[in-house]
């Protein structure tokens, strides 16, 4: 995921107008055209590739969640399609649609966290819009990440298992863990990637934990863990998102 910082000024823009703000001028940056048709209330999670952008609505407690997506037409972010999950709502509480959503280029995935529907939802662009093509019912709906033809989504056994896209089909290609297991702490509750290089946080969730962040590398198709980063500090809290760009 591209991160600039116009991309992060819009970003804070449009979580404002989500959390129902009106729109204000961004120092440096000409004034947002966005349709908004997000509820309040909603949780929310952003990705954005820098000519797309997704923003997750995510429902926990009631209602069915949403993604909503916008495309930058050279002048302004522009509403251009709201997506919902595919599964059937569940019989009580939100469906968690929009925990997690990632885009790169023609392909969205979209983390669903509640009611016992954990899974990910992938929605590729053909024809003028966005259509669901797959759902990975191994992710757990909160860890994801996605670089051209391969998406990363954790699952809820403690791994992290890796997709590519073969022949037109998302097809599972490896498993990824820890080199120990570190008792309390949720390996992968916040993972990115960026071409070969992957990154998986731990979640400090309970004692005892001893939370790092784990580098992964891709070489020949084979993902290997080459690093595992620790608090320097050593107080054991490492927790909450991670982000890569680059070797």
């Amino acid at each position: 995921m591209r991160r600039w910082r116009a991309t992060l000024a819009l970003m804070l823009v449009v979580g404002l107008l989500a959390a129902g703000h009106a729109a204000e001028a961004v120092p440096g940056i000409a004034p947002w055209g966005t349709k908004q048709i997000l509820t309040s209330g909603g949780l929310f999670h952003v990705a954005t590739d820098g000519t797309t952008t997704v923003v997750g609505d995510y429902k926990w407690q009631t209602g069915t969640g949403e993604a909503h997506v916008y495309s930058w037409n050279g002048s302004f972010w522009a509403w251009q399609q709201t997506l919902t999950s595919p599964l059937p709502p569940p019989p009580a509480g939100g469906d968690g649609f929009g925990f997690a959503v990632e885009v790169h280029g023609n392909v969205i995935v979209v983390g669903q966290h509640a009611g016992g529907a954990a899974s990910a939802h992938v929605f590729e662009y053909a024809t003028g819009s966005w259509g669901h093509t797959a759902t990975i019912n191994e992710a757990n709906g909160r860890g994801l990440a996605l670089w051209g033809t391969t998406i990363a989504a954790t699952t809820e056994v403690g791994t992290v298992v890796t997709y590519d896209l073969v022949g037109g089909t998302w097809t599972s290609a490896d498993t990824l863990s820890p080199a120990t297991a570190h008792g309390g702490c949720e390996f992968g509750y916040s993972i990115d990637l960026h071409e070969d290089v992957l990154i998986a946080g731990d979640y400090f969730s309970h004692d005892p934990c001893d939370p790092a962040v784990h580098v992964f590398r891709r070489s020949g198709g084979v993902w290997a863990l080459v690093q595992e980063l620790g608090q320097p500090s050593g107080n054991g809290y490492l927790e909450g998102w991670t982000a890569v760009w680059g070797d």
